[in-house]
């Protein structure tokens, strides 16, 4: 058992990493049931509709049938998503309190990472109370004077300091993590289908917290974090899950992984996170083209052309 709290080494997530498919599920049916136990079967799945948390929802109704589903509807989902979202059964939704635009008047728009974002928001912001993270963006040392480069932001970034905009990690806080804080004071608690393979961000907090967390205020399970891209695909072929097919497209296997014709991942359809790493055509090169009225409210009321010339994305 992995115990809550449990730090992986890398190597350890790297092994789990490896292994295959039906071992996989045999491990996350393990963690879920463990889980279940640790929370007195007080449990739900956040659901986006992806096609991660699609398969989580599969083998987590597999155990307990009657588990319920939560999808909080930010405004900021393709309306393919929504429309599936819909016709899977036992499914709550959930509206945040905040629209995306509020969020980006009062906060600033989510660019490059979440790493990245928050430390530019600090940086902008200074007081006493965030003078220590300061330090440690800046110079990569901690409150305790230690070296943790990692921290440090890399000067190539400094010129996010200047940007004529807001900048900020806010949006998942106010759109989808405060939706379901607010949900849970009915007693129910997290099931999620995050991966480590998602990115470096999401790989370090599972290395840092473990699949599952029993906290003072905050319970959750991620029994999906040793699975990789292919493995999701894997399970929905084989086990013919429901999915999003109309973003996904169809699944196929190529030298022995799996792959998908359509969109890699959804998430929310006008961030900016990680936008810089994609090739042409990019999200929103592609939005253009499939969702144009989507396109042109992104760049012309949220003013998202405004973002991406200032840090030379191309968008059409």
């Amino acid at each position: 058992m992995l115990r809550p709290g449990y730090k992986l080494s890398a190597k350890e997530l790297i092994d789990m990493q490896s292994w295959d498919l039906d071992k996989k599920i045999l491990k996350t049916q393990e963690l879920i049931q463990e889980y279940y136990s640790l929370v007195d079967g007080k449990i739900y799945v956040a659901f986006s509709g992806g096609k991660d948390s699609s398969v989580l929802l599969d083998i987590v109704r597999g155990i307990y049938p009657d588990t319920p589903a939560v999808f909080s509807n930010t405004g900021l989902e393709y309306p393919e998503l929504v429309q599936f979202v819909k016709s899977v059964p036992n499914v709550e939704i959930l509206r945040p309190d905040v629209t995306f635009k509020e969020v980006l008047d009062n906060y600033g728009y989510p660019v490059i990472s979440k790493k990245i974002a928050r430390a530019i928001r600090d940086l902008r912001n200074p007081s006493e109370k965030n003078k220590n993270i300061r330090k440690l963006y800046m110079e990569g040392i901690n409150r305790k004077g230690e070296a943790a480069k990692s921290w440090k932001l890399a000067k190539k970034w400094y010129f996010l300091m200047d940007a004529p905009f807001k900048i900020s990690d806010k949006c998942c806080d106010n759109l989808k993590k405060a939706p379901f804080h607010k949900y849970e004071k009915n007693g129910l608690n997290r099931i999620m289908g995050l991966m480590a393979d998602d990115g470096e961000y999401r790989k370090n907090s599972i290395l840092q917290k473990g699949f599952t967390v029993i906290g003072k205020t905050t319970n959750y399970s991620i029994p999906l974090g040793f699975w990789t891209r292919s493995d999701v695909l894997e399970y929905i072929y084989t086990h013919n899950t429901p999915y999003c097919k109309g973003l996904y497209g169809d699944i196929y296997v190529e030298d022995g992984v799996y792959k998908n014709t359509g969109v890699y991942g959804t998430g929310c359809i006008f961030c900016m996170f990680g936008v810089h790493l994609e090739k042409s055509p990019n999200r929103f090169e592609r939005m253009k083209n499939t969702h144009p009225a989507l396109w042109k409210y992104c760049m012309d009321e949220l003013g998202v052309r405004e973002v991406l010339d200032y840090i030379n994305i191309k968008y059409e």
